[in-house]
């Protein structure tokens, strides 16, 4: 019997429907190692054209697979990488880099959003090693790990690289404005950043709109050109109830002499916002207007709740908020009025011997505890060395100690050791005798040195 024609349509219909809806799902699977997307099983991003193809499903989920190099071409010919997610397109998925490293991210672009990712709304970017970063001219909101993030949870995550900026504001080494809530825990950066604009540090432009930041740090270096609004960890920490707890910053901070808006921890400090539990140990080149050692300039309605600077290394005696201290307050074995109430049981470790951070306090994910090490135990005597009467110290080398520390000071109670004379690995020291019997005392400090 005859098929009707709609019949014969019907039946023709479906294997062109399922060859089609198959092409694209082949399609998606081949733009990854594997995976389909979904929370339970991810795309596996284990190439940078994996990683580029992210772009196509900025809603999935996704977890890299493995070390990515994106030094290579065309990744890092002409503009460099092209940022994931934009203003109209922001990324909403979820990135899990399993700590694997993606190096040599390259972007040569004078335009907004710039970063691994541009723009990132309601997602979530985790245990992302972000290494020898060279991001040049980005301008507004602009940063390795992303141009901004609205609403977003970034974690565990850092940046090592350089970051030069043009002139829009709110560019930094890591996100370039985190906004809407977004929340930020255990990221660091060693980052050199430079600016020509407002607003950049050496890890967030501006934190603002009920965002967090908890557990993270940078160092390396801050640069501006331009005079403005700069900070270690923030350029801005913007209105709308921000939260940066457990934070500090050891970057340098530079900027020309008429620079405002200068802070070693905070540039620019609106109202609304709480501090806890900061510090800054940060060398400031910096001119004199609306300066600080951990803020620049509060506009008030603040608070700053246990958090310092260092006064000595930052060479400033104000800030517009927090509490100053002297080097030797600020390391361990601290000043008993310093670090009040802080964690050290879960968060916060104690720098013993300055093997990590040089006696100020550290994350536990930096790295394991250090161990106490001995005090050595010195035999001084006067000897003739080339004709020439010299202090010779020695002493039994110490237990897991790889180094030694040499410092002069006018008094055994000093607060402050200064730099010191001399760093050895040996178990001797000596130096000629002052002759006009200036009396002094040394100290000699056992360390376990990062190889």
């Amino acid at each position: 019997m005859r098929m009707s024609t709609s019949d014969e349509l019907c039946c023709l219909g479906r294997p062109f429907l399922i060859a089609f809806f198959v092409l694209i799902s082949t399609f998606a699977w081949a733009q990854f190692g594997g995976g389909d997307g979904t929370e339970e099983n991810p795309w596996q991003i284990g190439r940078p054209d994996h990683l580029d193809n992210i772009r196509d499903h900025l809603d999935g989920y996704f977890r890299q697979t493995g070390d990515i190099n994106l030094y290579v071409p065309p990744w890092n010919e002409d503009q460099g990488w092209v940022p994931i997610g934009d203003s109209d397109n922001p990324f909403t998925g979820y990135f899990n880099g399993g700590e694997y490293v993606i190096s040599g991210l390259t972007i040569n672009r004078n335009d907004r959003y710039q970063g691994l990712f541009g723009l990132v709304t309601n997602g979530t970017l985790k245990n992302i090693a972000l290494e020898n970063v060279a991001l040049h001219g980005g301008g507004y909101r602009s940063g390795s790990i992303a141009g901004m993030t609205n609403g977003a949870v970034v974690t565990n995550c850092y940046t090592t690289g350089t970051v030069t900026t043009g002139g829009g504001s709110q560019s930094a080494a890591f996100i370039g404005a985190a906004w809407g809530g977004s929340i930020i825990t255990d990221c660091w950066t060693d980052v050199e950043f430079t600016t020509s604009g407002s607003s950049g540090s050496g890890m967030f432009g501006n934190l603002y709109g009920g965002s967090t930041a908890r557990n993270c740090f940078s160092i390396g270096s801050v640069t501006t050109v331009g005079t403005r609004t700069v900070g270690g960890l923030a350029g801005i920490m913007g209105s709308g109830g921000n939260t940066m707890i457990n934070c500090y910053s050891r970057s340098s901070v530079t900027a020309p002499e008429n620079g405002e808006e200068i802070g070693g921890l905070i540039g620019r400090w609106l109202s609304g916002n709480t501090i806890t539990n900061c510090y800054a140990a940060s060398p400031m080149d910096v001119g004199q207007e609306r300066v600080g050692g951990l803020i620049g300039d509060c506009r008030g309605g603040n608070t700053a709740i246990n958090s310092y600077w260092d006064t000595q290394l930052s060479g400033l005696e104000v800030s517009d908020g927090g509490e100053g201290r002297l080097t030797r307050q600020m390391t361990y074995e601290y000043d008993e009025t310093t670090y009040i109430d802080w964690d050290f049981d879960e968060v916060w470790v104690h720098d013993i011997g300055g093997q990590i951070n040089d006696g100020y306090p550290f994350f536990f994910y930096q790295g394991e505890p250090p161990v106490p090490l001995d005090t050595p135990v010195l035999v001084t005597q006067l000897t003739i060395i080339d004709e020439v009467k010299h202090i010779l110290i020695t002493w039994e080398a110490v237990e897991e100690a790889n180094s030694y520390r040499i410092y002069a000071v006018d008094s055994p109670d000093a607060d402050d050791w200064g730099d010191p004379v001399a760093v050895i690995d040996g178990t001797q020291f000596s130096e000629p005798v002052d002759e006009r019997n200036r009396r002094f005392y040394y100290v000699i400090a056992s360390a376990a040195e990062a190889p």
